[in-house]
């Protein structure tokens, strides 16, 4: 039986879906696991070894040492957002005001500003490369949500009623 060029179009369909459904959950099997576990590494230090490994560079040395949340200073986590993301309390992972912003400036300078939450800077930096372009901020909103769902808000209700 030969196949007709709908059956080939449905099938790429089929196999384009199923793609997708693996790497979402895939995602969310990773950013779940960011509840409980800290990340051994995050792609930004991956790349950082890689650059020195290709430089040549014997002498370098990530130095990254995780440390329990209750073991922070509230003073220290409240001075992270107030640098980071003054409207943290106000948005759920992403800023469309202040993507918005950072679109309408970054038409007419030279300099790139970002309109990024620390949300979504917790999305890029464990999974994402540093490039800016439209593909990577998709990613980063899509990882941002799923993160928004699952440690962020959860740890928001538990830090608020506990």
């Amino acid at each position: 039986m030969k196949r007709t060029r709908t059956d080939r179009g449905f099938s790429i369909i089929k196999l384009f879906a199923k793609v997708a459904l693996t790497a979402l959950l895939l995602a969310m099997g990773l950013v779940i696991a960011m509840r409980w576990l800290p990340p051994p590494t995050s792609a930004f230090m991956l790349r950082a070894e890689c650059e020195a490994w290709r430089e040549g560079r014997q002498d370098f040395t990530l130095r990254q040492q995780w440390v329990d949340l209750s073991a922070v200073s509230p003073a220290a986590g409240l001075a992270v957002l107030a640098a980071e993301d003054q409207s943290f309390a106000l948005h759920h992972g992403l800023n469309f005001q202040a993507m918005a912003k950072a679109f309408k400036s970054n038409l007419n300078s030279k300099r790139i500003r970002g309109g990024s939450t620390l949300s979504q800077q917790t999305a890029k930096n464990p999974f994402l490369y540093p490039q800016r372009n439209l593909f990577r901020k998709a990613l980063e909103a899509g990882l941002t949500v799923l993160l928004e769902l699952f440690v962020i808000i959860p740890f928001r209700h538990f830090r608020c009623s506990g």
